[in-house]
């Protein structure tokens, strides 16, 4: 056997001799070469047979492992928006980070990896070197940190991914997003064993991330990557199991009737059909899920008791129950058509005949739907300016029937939130006001009572914050990993998984994705990938000098991070605590944050607070006069500081509450209360 092999590898053919010297004909020719190939091919598979164990890719795992955890952990922690839990974030990506610079012989990044990490660590430091100007030097430190979180998960993933396992970690990241998805859509088709049932506030999808807005983009992005895997995926299960997960996805997007996703998610695909060379085919696949997914989204719309607010539990839960079959139904469905199609596609090939043909005819229907729109609706250029109206207009008035809120174009105020943003840009062009200090600005200017933290727009807030440098480098940040994409376009995965940061860019620009770190890590995860996916500028860093430097540089940002994990955490018990009503619960720890942070005019707030609380008036004067050093522009710690003062002190820190914060009713009724204190004992 051995010996016919090495024939068969040096040249020997028997079917040609076979041929030639008794003349068999061409049919058993070709069966001779089959089995000599194959004789040949079980010898080769004999020699390099490797044990299981060896052949699995254990980094890819890892990197699925950790796209699951961070894109399925942090969302489901209150969306990673307080600051207790992006210090415990940073701290942990950081030290993981840390371990693995030491650890690892050898570090492999791509040069755009780098240009992405040195953005965002570059935007840090400038946004820490804001606090010399800032107008709240709290604010900004606190700003910085949650950058420490960014810099830690865009660390460790670059750390643990390469071009080989970057699909595992989208993997990752799909899976997680579909856990919270399905999790979220399940609080309100099983409200009654699913999460808490509240129908009177608002009524829009928001757990577990706590926000409408960011849970309903964290779904589009997992949408495209469903998309993403189902098209161009190398296994048929994973291509049938992404096309089942656009059904829940879709049905979480439209219980936020959030209008920003569903504006980002019509980019996205976009964004994704322009990039891609093959456009068609991932058309086609996105044909063959729409009615699904379209399916999905108009029964759960005809349901009266999952779209109205005040709609009672029994009524929620018998509309859910009656839901959630036909929506398993359909996602089984648009698994085994997505399934179906990917085994069609691997045994018939399409012609240029067919694609062109395919071309013609999606050409002839968009033509067709904009001559439709034209004579139904009026011209683009007439419906570009009601649009454009409408979005100026004021607030809709709000109705308990949540199925409208999607036609409803009105930006809900954003405009005067950008004019104040706008307003601070233009004072201070170069550095801004300091980052983290938008709200002291709004609260100032305000033109109606409405309370805003954020500008809900990430670039018109950078520019107002950190000034135009602060802007180019954000800038920085969120093009390279645009321009990964362009360069691995032809990559199977790389146009769709680019929709979804395209999507989120454009969501980032009408709403606080930024603050919502379980949110805004997806897309840092995402951009992730697409740089570790160009084909070259893959550099090692050995034991070097360079290898120092970063160890050290890494070190010191896992240093910072411990500290503010020591003052956050404290600080976030100590406002659970006062909202509670634990005044000592909040003075201890408020003490314990003021050990770390001394700084921080939080640490000295809660504590002035709670003394307050516990009738010790002269140290909560002292406490609170210390955080006014700290945050002179804070009305809420003046207030504060008028309930522990009397005489003109009083009324000093009453107006200048009302002059930070004119329209805020609580100092108008704070004042109203300390004057009829005070008229008794005039009498």
């Amino acid at each position: 056997m051995t010996s016919t092999v090495a024939g068969v590898g040096a040249g020997f053919h028997p079917a040609r001799a076979l041929n030639r010297r008794y003349g068999v004909g061409r049919f058993a020719v070709r069966r001779l070469r089959a089995r000599a190939v194959s004789c040949r091919t079980v010898q080769i598979e004999h020699v390099d047979s490797r044990p299981f164990a060896r052949s699995l890719d254990l980094s890819a795992i890892a990197a699925c492992a950790l796209g699951v955890v961070l894109a399925a952990g942090v969302p489901a922690w209150h969306g990673g928006y307080f600051q207790e839990n992006w210090a415990w974030l940073a701290l942990i990506t950081l030290l993981l980070s840390t371990v693995l610079l030491i650890v690892s012989t050898t570090v492999q990044c791509t040069l755009l990896q780098l240009v992405f990490l040195g953005g965002l660590v570059a935007f840090a430091c400038w946004m820490t070197l804001s606090a010399l100007w800032s107008h709240s030097v709290t604010s900004t430190l606190l700003e910085t940190q949650r950058m420490l979180a960014y810099v830690g998960v865009v660390l460790l993933a670059i750390l643990a991914v390469r071009r080989r396992n970057a699909s595992a970690l989208l993997g990752g990241v799909l899976i997680g997003v579909v856990l919270v998805a399905v999790y979220a859509f399940l609080t309100r088709l099983l409200p009654d064993r699913v999460g808490t049932f509240n129908s009177a506030s608002s009524y829009r999808l928001s757990a577990p991330i706590g926000y409408w807005n960011g849970l309903g983009i964290y779904a589009v992005m997992g949408t495209l990557l469903a998309l993403a895997f189902a098209a161009r995926s190398r296994w048929i299960v994973a291509r049938g199991l992404a096309g089942a997960a656009v059904v829940p996805l879709a049905t979480t997007l439209y219980f936020t009737f959030s209008r920003g996703s569903w504006l980002a998610l019509g980019v996205g695909v976009v964004a994704a059909v322009a990039v891609d060379p093959r456009r068609l085919q991932l058309i086609a696949v996105g044909i063959g899920l729409a009615p699904f997914a379209g399916a999905a989204v108009v029964l759960a719309s005809r349901s009266h008791a999952l779209t109205t607010a005040g709609s009672s539990l029994a009524d929620a839960t018998h509309a859910g129950h009656r839901l959630l079959p036909v929506l398993l139904l359909l996602a089984l469905g648009a698994g085994l058509v997505t399934a179906a199609v990917a085994v069609v596609e691997r045994r018939i090939s399409v012609g240029r005949s067919t694609r062109v043909a395919f071309a013609v005819v999606l050409a002839v229907a968009v033509l067709g739907g904009i001559g439709a729109s034209w004579n139904r609706y009026g011209s683009p250029w007439s419906l570009a300016d009601s649009a454009w109206r409408q979005f100026n207009a004021g607030p809709s008035p709000t109705s308990a029937n949540l199925r409208g809120r999607l036609f409803d174009l009105s930006s809900n105020g954003r405009i005067d939130l950008w004019r104040v943003a706008w307003h601070d840009f233009g004072s201070h062009p170069l550095a801004g006001t300091g980052a983290g200090t938008y709200v002291q600005s709004w609260l100032q200017r305000r033109p109606d009572s409405v309370s805003a933290t954020n500008a809900h727009n990430l670039y018109v807030e950078t520019l107002a914050e950190v000034g135009v440098l602060g802007f180019a480098l954000l800038l920085v940040v969120l093009v390279t990993p645009v321009v990964a994409a362009v360069r691995v376009r032809r990559r199977p995965l790389a146009a769709p998984v680019f929709g979804a940061y395209a999507a989120w860019l454009v969501h980032a620009g009408v709403d606080w994705d930024w603050q919502l770190v379980g949110v805004t890590l997806v897309a840092a995860l995402i951009a992730v990938a697409l740089c570790a996916s160009t084909p070259s500028g893959e550099m090692r860093v050995g034991t070097g000098r360079i290898r120092i430097a970063a160890a050290a540089a890494v070190v010191a940002l896992t240093a910072a991070a411990f500290v503010g994990f020591m003052a956050n955490v404290p600080l976030g018990k100590a406002r659970t605590a006062l909202e509670s009503g634990d005044w000592q619960e909040a003075t201890h720890q408020a003490k314990r944050a003021k050990t770390w942070a001394p700084w921080s005019s939080q640490t000295w707030q809660y504590l002035g607070e709670g003394q307050q609380a516990l009738g010790n008036q002269p140290g909560a004067r002292r406490s609170l006069s210390e955080a006014l050093r700290d945050d002179p522009r804070s009305w809420r710690i003046w207030l504060d500081y008028a309930l522990v003062t009397s005489a003109a002190e009083q009324r000093r820190a009453l107006a200048t509450a009302q002059r930070l914060d004119p329209l805020e009713p609580v100092i108008a009724e704070t004042r109203g209360e300390l004057l009829t204190k005070k008229k008794p004992a005039q009498k």
